[in-house]
């Protein structure tokens, strides 16, 4: 949830020397040695959940064994790792409805970057037909100049009063084409501010579930610590 620092983000991290590519991180103010609450979830491969600061990564993977899961968390000055796979399943299913909200944000935001996307093509074709119904005004305003000159002959006259009219018609076929773009655009305004309100209110849902979440998952630590399954290290 990008809308909380202490959300739990995915991140997908490919190690060539140190990081070079992460999905997201969320990370609380200060650094890792003056938290007293920080944790990194290694999945298989470098799919990683956390909360902390990327040092926090690098302290959680020298304590790997393996590309099983692990879990290391630093609760005050103390740090564990946890390789249960019942708590780390438990700690799963506490992230699971965050997930979830996350996927439907992520569903929404792609489908407001496609309208959005459509809008300003709309938008671009109509700057241009409001350029070209512009050059076309400006060259009707210069037949009209010639038109009015004194030594124009009558003949010149009717020609230039001619073109003039075919300018006129081209620039009222160009208002028809640009009135016919306000409807769609209007409708694609519409469809975006409803997926907007939605964001919103899903943001709501994110905030309330990420507190929830960190207390959830302070709690699951405090367990694993009482049931010795999270084990104590240096």
């Amino acid at each position: 949830m990008t809308s909380s620092p202490v959300r739990l983000i995915e991140l997908c991290l490919m190690a060539v020397v140190g990081l070079t590519q992460v999905r997201g991180l969320a990370a609380a103010e200060g650094t890792s040695e003056t938290r007293d609450h920080s944790y990194a979830y290694l999945r298989s491969g470098d799919n990683i959940t956390m909360s902390g600061d990327t040092r926090d990564i690098v302290r959680a993977r020298s304590f790997r064994q393996g590309n099983g899961p692990m879990l290391w968390f630093r609760e005050g000055r103390q740090e564990y790792v946890v390789r249960d796979p019942d708590t780390l399943a438990q700690l799963e299913a506490v992230w699971k409805p965050g997930r979830e909200l996350d996927a439907a944000e992520e569903k929404l935001d792609h489908q407001h970057d496609g309208l959005d996307s459509k809008h300003e093509q709309l938008e671009s074709k109509r700057d241009a037909l409001e350029s070209r119904r512009d050059d076309l005004a400006d060259r009707e305003s210069e037949l009209a100049d010639r038109a009015s000159e004194d030594d124009v002959s009558p003949a010149t006259r009717a020609e230039l009063d001619k073109q003039r009219r075919s300018l006129q018609q081209q620039r009222q076929a160009l208002a028809g084409e640009m009135r016919a773009l306000e409807r769609p655009m209007k409708e694609l305004r519409t469809q975006m501010e409803g997926i907007q309100r939605q964001l919103e209110a899903l943001h709501q849902k994110q905030k309330i579930a990420s507190n929830k979440e960190e207390a959830e998952v302070r709690a699951l630590f405090r367990r694993a610590i009482t049931a010795g399954t999270a084990k104590p290290v240096k």
